[in-house]
C-alpha cells in the first residue's frame, strides 16, 4: 500500500509530466507550422522567376534561386529533425504519465474501499 507521501508524491509527478506533455505538444505544432510556412516558401521560389531576397538578421540580401532553395530546404530538414526529437520525447512523457496514472487510479480504487480513517 502507498503511503500518503507516496500518493502527493505521484500527484506531483503526474502534475509536472502533463505540464511537459504540453510543452512538448506546442513546440511540436510550432515545428509543424514553420514545416508548412517552408513548404510553401519552397513552392513560392520554385514556380518564381525571382529575382530572391532572405532576411539576414535585420538586413535584406539577394538570393539566387538555387541558393535560397537550398537554404529552405536544409531549414525544413532541420525543422524535421527537431520534430521527430520532440515525437519521441513525447513518447516517452506520455508512457511515464500513463504508468503514473495507473499507479494513482490503483490507490483510489483501493481507497475507495477503505473506510475513512483506516489509513
Amino acid at each position: 500500500m502507498a503511503s500518503q507521501e507516496d500518493v502527493q508524491n505521484m500527484a506531483q509527478d503526474y502534475n509536472q509530466l502533463q505540464q511537459q506533455l504540453q510543452m512538448v505538444l506546442i513546440q511540436r505544432q510550432q515545428l509543424s507550422m514553420q514545416e508548412k510556412e517552408l513548404d510553401q516558401a519552397l513552392e513560392e521560389v520554385k514556380s518564381s522567376p525571382g529575382p530572391f531576397y532572405r532576411f539576414v538578421g535585420s538586413v535584406l540580401v539577394a538570393r539566387g534561386k538555387d541558393q535560397l532553395e537550398s537554404e529552405l530546404a536544409k531549414e525544413k530538414q532541420d525543422v524535421a529533425s527537431k520534430n521527430v526529437l520532440f515525437e519521441k520525447q513525447e513518447k516517452k512523457i506520455m508512457e511515464r504519465f500513463t504508468e503514473v496514472r495507473k499507479k494513482l487510479e490503483s490507490y483510489a480504487q483501493s481507497q475507495r474501499g477503505t473506510p475513512r480513517g483506516a489509513n
